[in-house]
């Protein structure tokens, strides 16, 4: 029975980390999409995340106002579901309407192809503004979350982002060995 547990042990150790670099880089897949959309567009997306988490967004475009764009990238099992810092929701209350989220779910092939393109993504929507605020409880005497939450939205709460993928776009695949990563 020690060693059984033993062995449980060591492989959430190991797999751990597999499984992080992994959601960093479905994550960086989708900010990279949107940035292409964004620059299609012809908005002027900065990529902040790549600055800074305290922003508590992943790109910022400039037009006829600021958008503030949370990314939040799903595979056909997770889509409608996404973990949201305690940060992101703060700002997505101080920003208000300039804070969108963008979830970007992918098709099963983009786990195992070396590059993606528009093929690989199933669809993007947003989030109906004020969705978030409903869906998560104000803080009170006997209820304070710290770090992050998993949210999951029901499908009529998300809309179009009216937002069109770049079709001559492609990036890294997503299916790399461990030693591959940055």
């Amino acid at each position: 029975p020690e060693l059984d547990e033993f062995l449980l042990n060591v492989a959430t150790i190991i797999q751990r980390p597999a499984d992080d670099a992994f959601a960093k880089r479905l994550g960086d897949a989708a900010e990279l999409f949107l940035l292409a959309a964004f620059q299609l567009a012809g908005k002027r997306p900065i990529h902040v995340a790549r600055i800074s988490d305290a922003y508590g967004y992943d790109i910022q475009c400039h037009g006829a106002g600021v958008e503030r764009v949370e990314v939040k990238a799903a595979s056909r099992n997770t889509h409608g579901s996404f973990h949201i810092s305690r940060n992101e929701f703060d700002k997505s209350v101080a920003y208000g309407k300039e804070w969108r989220l963008i979830q970007v779910t992918f098709s099963n092939r983009a786990f195992l192809d070396e590059e993606l393109g528009i093929s690989h993504v199933e669809s993007i929507r947003e989030l109906r503004f004020g969705a978030l605020a409903e869906i998560i409880p104000p803080d009170t005497y006997s209820f304070r979350w710290t770090e992050s939450a998993l949210i999951t939205v029901l499908d009529a709460e998300w809309q179009s982002p009216n937002l069109a993928l770049d079709p001559s776009f492609v990036t890294r695949g997503l299916h790399r060995r461990l030693s591959d990563d940055d």
